[in-house]
């Protein structure tokens, strides 16, 4: 390019300020205190032991209670090893796997949280899942825990590993029936499509308190 035609920069230019690569907050955040840390616990690390319960449970399901009750102990340095890959931060590691344990083991030792997995009963299946068209999508529904039980009727369990730390443990149970109702309908309105003549029996457990609520399959909800 002649150098007739090249724009010549003033003496006096001077390049614009470069913007800083750190922001200064006007705000700095506040130090995490006991409330915060109990928020992040029952929104983030409780979440996570419930996955890990639940998974627990499936393999209890698969393996059966005789062949569990024997390799049980060998399964608490699996259950930290999820926890920890799920994002369970180590200050908190020990207090989830303590409610693991607790989960599981208070489990075993309940009649009823023994039942769930009897080898009596048929058609068991644990981590359920169904898919079904509504309004013209597929949608996909994951049942805890499945089954016909001896005299002929198809149970839905779902398990809530929630703790309660009040006194009134009833009002809580009552609370979570309520919460969970319309759920547990739904699973049990896709399930009667697929056996319309089969009484079906909804049930909520909870492992924490060897806890467990059960009623029927309104006939709007199985309908």
């Amino acid at each position: 390019m002649p150098l007739a035609a090249m724009e010549c920069l003033s003496p006096e230019w001077m390049p614009p300020p470069v913007r800083p690569s750190i922001v200064e907050l006007i705000d700095p955040p506040r130090p995490v205190g006991p409330s915060e840390f109990d928020f992040e616990w029952a929104g983030f690390s409780a979440r996570h032991v419930g996955t890990v319960v639940h998974a627990e449970f499936e393999y209890i399901s698969n393996i059966g209670l005789g062949r569990y009750d024997i390799a049980q102990q060998a399964r608490a340095k699996m259950w930290a090893t999820r926890l920890q890959e799920l994002g369970v931060p180590s200050v908190q590691l020990a207090t989830a796997l303590e409610r693991v344990r607790r989960a599981v083991l208070t489990t075993l030792d309940d009649v009823r949280g023994r039942w769930l997995f009897a080898a009596t009963h048929r058609e068991a299946v644990s981590e359920f899942e169904l898919t079904y068209r509504r309004n013209n999508r597929l949608l996909t529904l994951r049942i805890d825990r499945t089954f016909i039980a001896e005299d002929g009727t198809r149970w839905i369990i779902d398990y809530k590993t929630s703790e309660h730390q009040g006194s009134d443990l009833g009002n809580f149970l009552a609370q979570e029936q309520v919460r969970y109702a319309e759920q547990l309908g739904s699973y049990a309105h896709v399930m009667h499509l697929l056996e319309p003549t089969r009484p079906i029996q909804l049930g909520l457990y909870f492992p924490m308190h060897s806890a467990w609520l059960e009623w029927p399959a309104s006939a709007s909800t199985a309908a």
